[in-house]
């Protein structure tokens, strides 16, 4: 099945509590290259250390580096390091994880369901869209 998305820039993405945007150590270096700025000041202004917990074990949790939210990096309605911006964003809308307590390490793609109901899709397409 071939699936198509097309964003309607609501920004939910880059601002929802709930759309942790991750980086990569790749990221980090595409964005600070992007924006003629070293890593550090990266790490400083845009990035934090967030914890991600496990939903059959609420005591259990890991941390994940990525993007504190609202992105700062969203300006004017629009993403300011956009040719450079995070894997995670590029093929939104879905995400990479990695969730070892889940897993075992293991990369997995997700599908960023909230975002595609905003999009009207018929609810039986959603693992449709998914299986995609």
């Amino acid at each position: 099945m071939k699936a198509s998305f097309n964003c309607r820039n609501c920004g939910k993405c880059c601002s929802a509590f709930y759309a942790q945007i991750n980086l990569t150590i790749g990221d980090l270096i595409r964005i600070s290259n992007f924006l003629e700025k070293p890593a550090s000041y990266i790490l400083k202004n845009f990035v934090g250390i967030n914890p991600f917990g496990d939903p059959e074990n609420p005591t259990k949790f890991s941390y994940e580096m990525g993007i504190n939210m609202p992105c700062l990096l969203r300006k004017n309605e629009k993403c300011s390091v956009y040719d450079a911006r995070p894997l995670n964003c590029r093929l939104f809308p879905y995400w990479v994880l990695v969730q070892d307590f889940v897993f075992n390490k293991k990369e997995m793609i997700d599908a960023s369901y909230k975002c595609m109901n905003t999009l009207g899709l018929k609810r039986g397409n959603l693992r449709k869209y998914s299986d995609y």
